[in-house]
């Protein structure tokens, strides 16, 4: 609960007044309550309850870096807590030739030009994979059954060698997962 100057408090109940209006904010990974706050017979302002949710979740964000070949990098699945079924596929990569699977924290994208990002500046991980014929190459991520990790986020990018993309590396865009239930 923020009192103006600090936040106190812990979990809160479940307001007793109807709430006004529910929202997802993604920028910051939580849902917002905002009910009113009833003194006597008088409103007397309104209350907002930040909430965590436990779901998994996978998306893709941000923008390649194209050259000859422009690969994606696309969730199968989602990352919940104890399941060995996560995926990630690369796609559209060059036949035959290495990619790279980097892992980092969120944070901050290093933009290399106006469409092309590098999503993975805070540091990383990294696996390399060797596509087949059709330039397909797939890594299955198996996420513990620990809810410690409840909620921990994550961002994958893949790359590959290419002269003409920028820095001589062609990146898909990321995928952006949450640990959940």
């Amino acid at each position: 609960e923020w009192n103006g100057k600090a936040w106190r408090g812990g979990p809160a109940a479940i307001p007793k007044e109807p709430p006004i209006q529910l929202t997802y904010d993604r920028t910051h990974g939580h849902l917002q309550l905002i009910a009113p706050s009833i003194a006597g017979d008088m409103l007397g302002g309104y209350e907002l309850y930040i909430g965590a949710p436990d779901l998994a979740s996978a998306h893709i964000e941000g923008g390649g870096c194209a050259g000859i070949t422009a690969p994606v990098l696309r969730p199968f699945g989602t990352p919940v807590l104890g399941r060995a079924s996560f995926r990630l596929d690369i796609l559209r990569a060059p036949p035959l030739q290495p990619v790279w699977l980097g892992v980092g924290r969120p944070s901050e994208s290093l933009n290399l030009n106006s469409a092309c990002s590098f999503h993975l500046a805070a540091g990383s991980d990294t696996l390399q994979l060797i596509t087949d014929p059709s330039g397909f190459a797939s890594a299955s991520i198996g996420v513990p059954n620990c809810r410690a990790l409840l909620g921990v986020e994550g961002v994958f990018q893949a790359g590959t060698v290419d002269a003409l993309a920028p820095l001589g590396m062609a990146l898909t865009p990321s995928v952006h997962v949450r640990l959940g239930d």
